[in-house]
């Protein structure tokens, strides 16, 4: 992804209402919202609008968070509770309008981290 496809949407000032969003559909999604008990929620949401920046092309050092292996551990991800948490991703870049070649785009990117979150 470019550069222009971060600021084709909006940069920051879209992704965050995106994200914030995108969390509150897996809140209200009893087998995905186990996996945030105890989670700070506004500092996930900052690090998460920080990452799918860097997927939709800005650079690798605007994301501060956890590499995605170290970040999901210990959290016994499912095969099944991924394919959900994508399948809220993409309805939610939907309802944002994000143009579908785009979205298409944005859940390859999302699918090739499956190993490194899946345990």
């Amino acid at each position: 992804m470019s550069e222009a496809l971060f600021d084709k949407y909006g940069g920051v000032e879209t992704l965050t209402p995106l994200v914030r969003e995108f969390y509150k559909r897996i809140m209200a999604t009893p087998n995905l919202a186990r996996y945030f008990i105890n989670t700070d929620m506004e500092v996930l949401i900052r690090h998460q609008v920080q990452f799918i920046a860097v997927v939709m092309g800005k650079p690798a050092a605007f994301y501060e968070g956890m590499d995605m292996e170290a970040a999901h551990q210990n959290s016994n991800i499912s095969d099944r509770s991924f394919e959900d948490v994508i399948d809220v991703l993409e309805e939610t870049l939907r309802d944002f309008e994000v143009e579908e070649l785009d979205i298409i785009e944005i859940i390859d990117k999302a699918k090739s981290l499956k190993k490194e979150i899946v345990s």
